[in-house]
């Protein structure tokens, strides 16, 4: 099954645009089947640079939807509306690996450190005075991608603080991999290796009424 089948109807999407720079820009989208294979996303007012756009270039559409990762590689049609662009399907294809949590985009503040083997922290401090960084987050209940400021090792233990709406996740995360670099921001891919029953519940928590705006964003879109 190819993933435009799954865009009878509209869905949360993230899309990678290729710019005339030579860089990529990743945006949320909302996209839905036109006419296969020509499909159209659209975004928030003022979100879309379409003078940058390099319209040659190719663009990647990941969406989520039955516990796995769904990809789309396409090509630009049409780009004259400034919230939205028809595209071309190419080639698509599922992760075979399964999420054991749903993963959201979101804005947060992550404060981190370092963990030496014993699992303190490097300056035997109890209070975390790491690096705090602000920005976009990728986020489920088993583990998170946030912005950094110095290239990590995988296997590096870290102690994070994230900050949900009201409250402050304290857990300790493993390094994954490292993402971005150069033109691109450095960003950690991380999974969670000792974090509580309620943190747990909680990034749930948060995970889902974020699901309900993005759900909320798509109606809205629709009603323009």
């Amino acid at each position: 099954m190819s993933a435009l089948d799954l865009l009878d109807d509209y869905r949360v999407a993230r899309i990678e645009l290729r710019l005339k720079s030579g860089e990529r820009l990743p945006l949320d989208c909302v996209a839905r089947s036109v006419k296969p294979p020509i499909f159209e996303v659209t975004f928030l007012p003022g979100v879309l640079p379409l003078d940058e756009l390099d319209l040659e270039g190719r663009c990647i559409i990941s969406l989520d939807a039955d516990g796995s990762t769904h990809t789309l590689e396409a090509r630009i049609d049409k780009a004259d509306n400034p919230e939205r662009l028809l595209l071309v399907e190419l080639e698509s294809f599922t992760h075979v690996q399964k999420r054991a949590f749903f993963r959201i985009d979101a804005r947060t503040e992550v404060s981190y450190c370092l963990l030496d083997e014993d699992g303190y922290e490097r300056d035997g401090r109890v209070q975390l005075n790491g690096v705090t960084v602000r920005g976009q987050v990728n986020l489920s209940a088993g583990g998170i991608r946030f912005p950094v400021e110095e290239r990590l090792t995988s296997g590096q233990r870290l102690l994070l603080d994230i900050r949900l709406d009201r409250c402050k996740i304290r857990c300790v995360c493993r390094v994954i991999r490292m993402c971005g670099g150069g033109e691109e921001p450095l960003e950690v891919a991380t999974q969670f290796d000792d974090i509580d029953a309620d943190g747990r519940d909680a990034i749930m928590g948060f995970c889902f009424a974020e699901q309900r705006k993005q759900l909320r964003l798509k109606v809205q879109l629709l009603g323009r």
